[in-house]
């Protein structure tokens, strides 16, 4: 199955935020069809491990009120769309295990699959950095092993900020 989604941007990069009881972090700021805060693993000098669900959830969730509280956001076309109650965390392609995303969302959940909305927003930083272009594959492997993969297709402008198009690729069944 491959969807097309909403037009996706980047909002913030590299921002500090205080996390209680973990101290500073580095978030990006992503939209994908939700507000997402994006945490690279590597600065936690972890690895996802599904062993770690909870552990991570609790994290998740305490990221995305810091987000929330620290890091102003302005979308007057939009004011919906200024709010993080989701964020993303990412792992990035190795030679040998694809990216990986764990997307955590209040109340208190995680997507079980890579989170179309999560590669979508991850796509769209990924472009803002000059780290991936149109028509180049992202594939994004979620902790239970579900894969999507993510293509962008062109870019569009929303009130003057650049957004890009993407597509997501996946399996589905009906159960």
């Amino acid at each position: 199955v491959t969807f097309t989604n909403v037009p996706s941007f980047a909002i913030a990069q590299n921002v500090g935020i205080e996390v209680p009881g973990v101290g500073p972090l580095t978030v990006d700021v992503s939209y994908g069809g939700n507000m997402f805060a994006i945490v690279d693993m590597a600065q936690l000098g972890r690895k996802l491990d599904l062993a770690d669900l909870e552990e991570l959830t609790n994290l998740g969730l305490a990221i995305v009120r810091a987000t929330r509280e620290q890091v102003p956001l302005s979308l007057p076309w939009s004011p919906s769309l200024g709010q993080v109650k989701s964020m993303l965390f990412i792992e990035e392609e190795t030679a040998d295990q694809p990216a990986k995303n764990l997307m955590v969302k209040e109340r208190r959940y995680f997507d079980r699959s890579p989170c179309g909305t999560g590669t979508s927003a991850r796509m769209a930083l990924a472009y803002a950095r000059g780290k991936l272009t149109l028509d180049q594959p992202l594939v994004c492997q979620s902790l239970l092993g579900g894969k999507f993969e993510g293509r962008l297709t062109g870019t569009t402008e929303l009130n003057g900020i650049t957004a890009v198009i993407p597509t997501i690729t996946g399996r589905a069944w009906i159960t």
